[in-house]
């Protein structure tokens, strides 16, 4: 019953469209991301093809929480402004910005995410999941972690990025999860700071860290390790 892709495909997602739109101009935008990511995991047959989530500006008071591999082979992209990220804001009040749960995978580009009162700004939790950082990525305040990888999820920075603002933690890993950054420059902004550490883990926790670049500073406890976990920096 999957309708099965001949070829990559958009869908476009603005703060004043409508769920009930296609998705699939800009002129019929769907209102939520969460909406995009239920038609893509829920009702199609990638066959090979990519699938991007076409963000306009403005700022996105609900994320995404998915759970499941998609169908086919292909690669999910939620994509911002990327002339300038700033402009596109994944903004959430005691819920998490991107959740990756129970194998599904996703890459996001070029906005800025945020959490309040509660949330982490990205997560990947459960065995097979994961989240790609990508181009243009900012990380503003968030109430929890601006990246958890959980329960053997995995977390990998595939280009640069910003941090704009503090949280719990900058890098959590737990639980025979993984994180890999490495070779990348990440510009901090502001000296935000980090209350439990920039970088925690636990249970396992496998984090990959190593030939990066930091411009900026923060405040907070740099390393913790617990419970035989692994922090490979390389000297860094």
């Amino acid at each position: 019953g999957r309708e099965v892709l001949t070829a990559s495909r958009t869908y476009y997602v603005a703060t004043t469209g409508n769920n009930s739109n296609s998705g699939l101009a800009v002129d019929t935008p769907f209102l939520t991301i969460q909406k995009a990511f239920d038609v893509i995991f829920g009702t199609l047959d990638l066959g090979g093809f990519d699938v991007t989530i076409q963000l306009a500006d403005g700022t996105y008071t609900s994320g995404v929480a998915e759970s499941g591999s998609v169908i086919g082979s292909g690669n999910v992209v939620v994509n911002g402004n990327a002339t300038t990220p700033a402009n596109v804001i994944v903004s959430t009040t005691s819920a998490s910005c991107f959740v990756a749960a129970a194998g599904a995978k996703f890459e996001i580009r070029n906005l800025e995410v945020r959490t309040t009162t509660a949330g982490e700004a990205v997560v990947a939790t459960g065995n097979g999941s994961n989240v790609s950082i990508g181009t243009g990525m900012r990380f503003g305040t968030s109430a929890g972690r601006h990246i958890l990888a959980d329960y053997g999820g995995f977390v990998d920075a595939k280009a640069n990025y910003s941090i704009v603002g503090g949280a719990t933690m900058h890098w959590g890993v737990f639980n025979s999860a993984m994180l890999s950054v490495t070779s990348r420059t990440i510009t901090i902004t502001g000296t935000p700071a980090f209350s439990v550490g920039f970088l925690w883990t636990e249970g396992l926790g496998n984090a990959q860290v190593f030939l990066n670049t930091f411009s900026g500073s923060a405040t907070g406890t740099r390393y913790f390790s617990g419970y035989n976990s692994y922090i490979h920096t390389n000297s860094g």
